[in-house]
């Protein structure tokens, strides 16, 4: 039996295949985790990635990006040993990894994004770690690379009252010039684009 004549499903509940059962019928049987090409994506240069969504050894389910060659029947080993180190289990009957594999590779889903590598204006939204702002519903998503050599803190969240906010951040401002200005090109930095100005970038460093 050949890879090919296998019939697989990718779904939400694990990548099964069409077998017969002891009584002659033919079902649906799990194989192996979950595992679903997600999207596809674009970078500003026009290569393209693929998200593979997959469910680890331990852990819960978790998306990985990858260069759309690995895509490659020649990069068939390459995929996936990179998604085994990251925790996929694939079936040790390998006609039935094949079969896996060709229905992972070969799936095109409707759902797109584009990868840049910075926050700021991107096509005709406004892109935060984890967050796309724009006023068209059906504009293509974009995310920031989580990998790219531009690195961005990230935002911590929560509650808080106004008392803390004037007794840490105002008492701060009054001595601190430079911390007003930070304030302020915070607020200031995404309206920029708008009003046809170039943005700019302030560093500090020391105590």
């Amino acid at each position: 039996t050949t890879s090919t004549a296998i019939k697989i499903k990718l779904t939400k509940h694990g990548a099964l295949a069409r077998k017969k059962t002891a009584d002659g019928r033919n079902k649906w049987v799990k194989v192996a985790p979950r595992i679903q090409l997600r999207a596809i994506g674009t970078r500003p240069d026009r290569s393209h990635l693929a998200e593979i969504r997959f469910h680890p050894l331990k852990g819960p389910v978790r998306s990985e990006l990858v260069d759309w060659s690995l895509m490659l029947a020649e990069k068939k080993t390459d995929l996936k040993a990179r998604l085994a180190t990251l925790g996929y289990e694939w079936p040790q009957d390998k006609a039935i990894s094949d079969a896996i594999w060709i229905k992972l590779v070969s799936s095109r889903p409707k759902r797109e994004f584009i990868i840049v590598s910075t926050p700021g204006w991107h096509a005709n939204g406004f892109a935060l770690p984890g967050r796309f702002f724009s006023p068209d519903a059906t504009a293509v998503p974009v995310i920031i690379d989580p990998n790219s050599v531009e690195h961005v803190g990230a935002f911590l969240t929560g509650e808080g009252v106004l008392r803390d906010w004037q007794q840490t951040v105002g008492k701060l401002a009054r001595k601190s010039s430079p911390l007003c200005v930070a304030i302020s090109a915070a607020l200031a930095a995404p309206l920029l684009r708008k009003l046809n100005m170039d943005s700019f970038a302030i560093n500090w460093f020391g105590t």
